[in-house]
């Protein structure tokens, strides 16, 4: 079972909730491989959850004028495309339970390392412009 740690929360509800959402279906599918059910329809719903997913991310670090919005853009591709092979080798009949599990883990590093990154920034960028608005304010 995969869980998502509170420090790894975003401080952005939307982005948090499909965190959630996306750990609780992989967690799904680690459920269905260890138990040899068809997983299929679970990994369809993730494609469909990443690329939702991934698009909300963006949106907010364009917001933000990320200076790495590129590299993650990339890594997103590289999660998807993962994400689609596993569907395609699970539809072959060629996929195993450390397919998974490796899956799993590469999303779970993809949110430790590189979600935690530009929250971080989003953090430090929303503490200056919270200082600007208080220095601003006549009393």
């Amino acid at each position: 079972m995969v869980t998502l740690p509170p420090p790894l929360s975003m401080a952005i509800a939307e982005i948090d909730d499909e965190h959630v959402s996306i750990i609780n279906t992989v967690n799904v599918l680690l459920h269905e491989f260890e138990t040899q059910q068809d997983s299929i329809a679970t990994l369809s719903k993730l494609v469909s959850m990443f690329d939702r997913h991934f698009k909300n991310e963006v949106r907010y670090m364009k917001q933000l004028k990320f200076p790495f919005i590129d590299t993650h853009k990339v890594e997103h591709s590289l999660l998807m495309i993962k994400a689609i092979a596993l569907l395609d080798n699970v539809k072959n009949k060629k996929a195993t339970a450390d397919d998974a599990v490796t899956f799993a883990q590469d999303t779970i590093s993809h949110i430790e390392f590189y979600d935690v990154l530009y929250a971080k920034y989003a953090s430090a960028m929303l503490k200056d412009v919270r200082q600007l608005l208080r220095i601003d304010r006549k009393p």
